[in-house]
Parts: C-alpha cells; structure tokens; sequence
C-alpha cells in the first residue's frame, strides 16, 4: 500500500489511536448487525457476542482496514465464506478473518515477489525475469522432493 493510500484507508489500530477503541468496534458492530439482519438466522447473535466479536477483531486483526472489514462481510452476505446453518458464532466471523488476512498477506508476498523482477517502468528486463525463473526453479525442486 502506497504511503497515500495508508492515510486514505487507515488501519484499524490508526483509527483506534485516533478515535478511540469504543467507536471504531462501533463500526465493526453496525457491520455484525446488517450481516445479521440480511441473513436467514434462527439463532440471532446475542448484544454480548456482537461486542466481544468487534473487540476480537479490533484486537487481532488492526492491521485492517475498514474498507477490508467491509469486504469481509460483503462475502459473507453473498455467501462467499460459507454456509451460515442458520447461526453465527463468534469462532464462525473470526475464521472469516482469518482467512481475508491470510488472503491479503499472501498478496502482499506475490506483489513484493513481482516487484523484484519488474522495473520503476513495469518493464521486466531479462536479467530480473531470469534471476525469477531460476529461483522458482529451485523452489519447484524443493517442493518435489
């Protein structure tokens, strides 16, 4: 993420520093809450477990953003994370995040690995796309044996 973009989108634990831990799990909440009231669910979540859900994932997981935590949600709405079973829990929402940040650090490892072999121009030149090559080369063979 670009120096600009961390002040357009700040992390969680930024907003936290800034607005304070009570309003940025607020957020989280409205979002458990529209998930909840979008979704067929026999078993409604309780005040208690909406609170400690948004205080789990300010807690784990503040190097997101707001934008990420929408997008969790948004899957979870389209059925993208899962089957609901008519209930959620609170081991249900974090799996969800656990898989969008290990989702987004794989990313960021792929767009640190590209960057190796692509210039300041997003030109590849020979040599970097070599170097590349072999190095997945010994990867593979590593992984084969």
């Amino acid at each position: 993420m670009a120096a600009g973009d961390r002040d357009k989108y700040p992390s969680l634990a930024v907003l936290r520093r800034d607005y304070g831990a009570e309003k940025v799990e607020a957020v989280i909440k409205l979002h458990i809450i529209d998930l909840c009231e979008n979704v067929n669910l026999k078993r409604p979540l309780r005040d208690s477990q909406v609170d400690n859900i948004a205080r789990e994932v300010v807690a784990t997981y503040c190097n997101l953003t707001i934008a990420d935590v929408q997008v969790v949600f948004r899957r979870a709405k389209n059925g993208e994370l899962g089957e609901f079973y008519e209930s959620l829990d609170m081991p249900k929402i974090m799996s969800w995040f656990r898989t969008y940040f290990n989702e987004r650090c794989e990313l960021a490892a792929d767009m640190s690995q590209n960057s190796r072999v692509w210039d300041k121009g997003d030109n590849v030149t020979p040599e970097r796309a070599r170097q590349q090559l072999d190095k997945l080369e010994k990867q593979l063979k590593r992984a084969n044996k």
